[in-house]
């Protein structure tokens, strides 16, 4: 079955284990001593690459993974418009923050939304929307796992509680990190679910990073599995802007086991004006079935947006 293949392609990814070398494994006399070091010294740098490429795009495209986890307070507002094939014309104003209390503890935050999520693959659709609540995540920088706990009131009234657990390593000593993150949540409505997310990235050059990221989600109110693969490029093309290449695919399980999206696209995010001010378009060309029994239909798309950040801002790249 088509599902059970793209599963079977996750799997490792979500449970690869974190096996390192150890440098003071070597016996002695065996003249190995240098090699390691060498090789651990080219491991670091690489890796340290990788991570502050990763982070700095992230970062600059205003993904969940980089903004929402930083111990730091912050605004997002963005206005958009655009055009589906399907939905037609629509524009919206989406508003996403998180305020630190220090007072309290500078582990927990107060997060909010109102409206759409940032592009974060290993986000589910059912944590955007309109939500108030607490996040506490673990501090630790020093570790590779780490745990976080968040309790949101969504739309309508409805609680949210999660539990997650996010792991980074670095298997390779070839510039590729490799992240896994594991949630167990209750939903008012939904009832109990798990998502199991991942992604591994490569630095390509001190201005490209290749991203692979999936996710698969099983919950009481469903009765298969809904899954989520992508791989992007992301590229810096000069000190204000940047680009996104991407191929995205959706699909679930049960009760038919189908392939409901292919789409690829670009995303163009320049910064404006002002060092807190950007602007986006993307186009999307997406070849759709919404359900089993509908036919694939074409679907383009063409998004633009405008957005301002307040908190600390986002800094530009060295030359």
């Amino acid at each position: 079955m088509l599902g059970r293949r793209w599963a079977s392609l996750l799997l490792p990814l979500l449970w690869v284990p974190a096996v390192t070398a150890d440098p003071g494994s070597c016996l002695p006399g065996s003249g190995c001593k240098d090699e390691v070091n060498w090789l651990d010294r080219s491991h670091s740098a690489l890796s340290e690459r990788t991570a502050k490429l990763a982070s700095s795009l992230d970062r600059f495209f205003g993904v969940e993974d980089s903004v929402a986890e930083a111990a730091r307070s912050f605004l997002r507002v963005r206005m958009s418009s655009g055009y589906d094939h399907f939905d037609g014309a629509d524009g919206k104003v989406s508003i996403k923050g998180q305020w630190h209390l220090p007072r309290v503890d500078e582990r927990v935050g107060l997060v909010f939304a109102d409206g759409d999520s940032p592009d974060d693959l290993e986000a589910s659709a059912e944590e955007s929307g309109r939500s108030v609540g607490l996040r506490f995540e673990q501090s630790e920088r020093e570790r590779r796992g780490r745990f976080g706990l968040r309790a949101t009131l969504r739309s309508g009234g409805k609680l949210r509680t999660e539990l997650r657990y996010r792991y980074e390593f670095e298997p390779f000593a070839n510039a590729v990190r490799t992240r896994s993150t594991s949630a167990l949540w209750w939903q008012d409505g939904r009832g109990t679910g798990v998502t199991l997310g991942g992604a591994i990235e490569k630095s390509l050059s001190a201005r490209q990073l290749v991203r692979y990221s999936a996710r698969l989600e099983r919950a009481e109110d469903f009765d298969g599995t809904r899954w989520h693969q992508g791989l992007a490029l992301n590229a810096r093309l000069s000190l204000r802007d940047a680009a996104a290449f991407f191929l995205r695919f959706n699909g679930e399980t049960r009760p038919r086991d189908y392939l409901q999206s292919v789409a690829f696209g670009v995303l163009y995010r320049r910064q404006v004006f002002r060092q807190w001010m950007f602007a986006e378009i993307e186009p999307v060309f997406d070849w759709r079935r919404v359900a089993f029994e509908d036919e694939r239909a074409f679907s383009p798309s063409l998004f633009l947006r405008l957005e301002w950040q307040l908190g600390e801002p986002v800094q530009l790249w060295k030359s």
